[in-house]
């Protein structure tokens, strides 16, 4: 637009304005009074503006789909059956991101958490918030949770309790681990490994990504209930007892570790077969020990032996004891070895001293009560014990042997048969107060006792007794009245008081004994003088006061001496 200003007196520019996008005015003075120059004027004094409709911006937000999950123990394991053990789990998922997360799902592999040979069956799952994949779930084939069709929305949590049954072989630890999924709006999927608890982001960092420590499972205490033996024995040689134990695992329902132990009984020792066992000894076995004369018998692919051998001597067993050591399978319920199918049988012989005639045999078993792959805690030693006992027949009790001459006649000896024959021993009996120095022999023990007939002016040990210098009673006997109507070497031990030394020389050594006991007893009182001992005694035995009526001697002299030294032979 133009505007035009005419003044008379001062000029005084007039501007009209009018707002375009662009303004332009142009301004004229004229005055009569004194000439004035025409100017024009470009003025942007209010300028006229154009404008564009521009809507209002909202910041757009990125989707940040995440998932957390916690897996718990809610309970202790309850036992509810010999060897099955309930335990309830809670898991908890939560949607941690900022878009709902649809196909929601948890899989929870039971199989990878208890391996076998534990097995385990579900029982339960449950849910008040989610659709649950029950039934169907089992933990092996199936190891989806959830049905997999649901959303889970913004900030929303949703819980499950699952019951199983387990059935361990072993303490544990048992690890189990769970994984959540969901997908986002993206479309993409994302997943999470279970936290040990009921909080899947314990650490309170917003990411549940970076906790995924597994959930523990132990079964403590008394996790199994130990086997069960019985033992039989049978006599299979003159003084010779085979005893057989049969162990069954009839309370478990998985196998067991277990370790026998059974002491060679008092008044025995144990005879070594020759027939070895087929196991190796363990490292660091007592000296002694054979892997040898003993028999561990199973044929079942769930029982195993790691060790079966005859321990050799120790304090706490002096005359040794039996060892087997493995794994017993399980024989759940089974009431005899007959209804048995992984039963171990151990089977030695001993051979009964003489005098004995009663034995009992007691076997232990040490079992892994607390699963944890040994039998040394406490409460898993002898919790099981095998006895039998052994009485010989009243027909079968030695009588003393007759160890004397009837005095005043000369005998003829008849030949000595090959089955009594003594045997040397390179022994030499000696009592230095009455002068007597005589070589010992052995005499073996036949049905109707010893027959020391051919003795002469010999010693005779007797079989079946300690050998001379050993642990035990040794019993050494000799004639009072020989065969040619002469004293025996023994006619003098009836003088023999206490804190008298009888000396025995064997192997380059002299052992030495001191008399404790001298006295006389009845032919029938075998017992009395083959008596068992644990440590090294000597007992002399001779016949005394002869019966011209009954023609036997009446009684027997017996003489104890216990070992109270051992000296070089020089």
């Amino acid at each position: 637009m133009t505007a035009t200003a005419i003044s008379t007196d001062t000029p005084t520019p007039t501007t009209t304005h009018t707002s375009t996008a662009t303004s332009t005015a142009t301004a004229t003075a004229i005055s009569t009074a004194t000439p004035t120059p025409t100017a024009t004027h470009t003025s942007t004094a209010t300028p006229t503006a154009t404008q564009t409709s521009v809507p209002t911006l909202i910041p757009t937000q990125t989707a940040a789909p995440a998932i957390g999950l916690a897996k718990d123990v809610i309970s202790a394991p309850q036992k509810v059956s010999p060897g099955v053990w309930e335990i309830t789990f809670g898991l908890t998922v939560q949607n941690y991101g900022n878009v709902p997360l649809s196909s929601l799902q948890i899989t929870d592999n039971l199989s990878a958490a208890f391996p076998q040979p534990t097995t385990f069956t579900v029982q339960s799952l449950t849910s008040s918030d989610l659709m649950v994949n029950w039934p169907g779930y089992d933990g092996s084939s199936n190891v989806n949770l959830l049905s997999g069709s649901e959303t889970l929305g913004v900030g929303e949590t949703g819980s499950l309790r699952l019951v199983v049954r387990v059935t361990p072989a072993m303490a544990g630890p048992f690890e189990n681990s769970a994984i959540a999924s969901g997908t986002g709006s993206g479309g993409g999927t994302v997943t999470d490994v279970s936290q040990d608890g009921a909080d899947p982001d314990p650490d309170n960092d917003g990411d549940p990504g970076n906790n995924e420590d597994p959930t523990p499972l132990d079964f403590e205490g008394n996790l199994f209930d130990p086997p069960f033996g019985v033992k039989v024995v049978t006599e299979t040689g003159e003084s010779l007892l085979r005893w057989t134990m049969v162990w069954i695992n009839n309370a478990n329902l998985v196998a067991v570790n277990a370790q026998v132990g059974d002491g060679i009984p008092v008044g025995t020792s144990f005879v070594n077969t020759g027939i070895p066992s087929g196991y190796p000894l363990p490292a660091g076995a007592p000296a002694g020990s054979l892997a040898s004369g003993v028999t561990c018998s199973d044929n079942s692919g769930l029982t195993s032996t790691q060790y079966c051998y005859y321990e050799g001597p120790s304090a706490t067993y002096p005359r040794g004891r039996i060892v087997w050591r493995g794994v017993l399978g399980p024989d759940y319920s089974a009431l005899d070895a007959a209804t048995a199918v992984n039963e171990i049988a151990i089977s030695f012989t001993v051979r009964v001293d003489a005098g004995i005639s009663d034995v009992t045999n007691t076997a232990f078993i040490d079992s892994d009560i607390n699963g944890d792959g040994d039998v040394t805690d406490n409460g898993e030693q002898q919790d099981a014990t095998a006895s039998a006992d052994w009485t010989r027949p009243a027909s079968d009790v030695n009588l003393l042997p007759d160890t004397g001459f009837r005095p005043g006649a000369i005998h003829l000896l008849p030949d000595q048969p090959a089955e009594k024959r003594y045997t040397k021993q390179d022994i030499q009996l000696q009592i230095p107060t009455l002068g007597v120095d005589i070589p010992v022999v052995g005499v073996p023990q036949s049905g109707d006792g010893w027959d020391v007939t051919w003795l002469g002016d010999g010693a005779g040990w007797l079989n079946g007794t300690a050998y001379p210098t050993w642990n035990g009673n040794s019993v050494i006997t000799g004639h009072v009245w020989d065969a040619y109507n002469q004293p025996g070497p023994f006619v003098g031990i009836k003088k023999l008081k206490y804190g008298d030394l009888i000396e025995i020389r064997a192997f380059g050594q002299v052992y030495v004994y001191e008399v404790h006991e001298n006295r006389l007893v009845l032919p029938d009182q075998a017992g009395v003088v083959l008596e068992h001992e644990e440590k090294p005694w000597l007992t002399l035995v001779t016949c005394e006061n002869y019966s011209e009526q009954a023609n036997s001697y009446a009684h027997r002299r017996m003489v104890r001496a216990v070992l109270v030294r051992v000296e070089p032979d020089k």
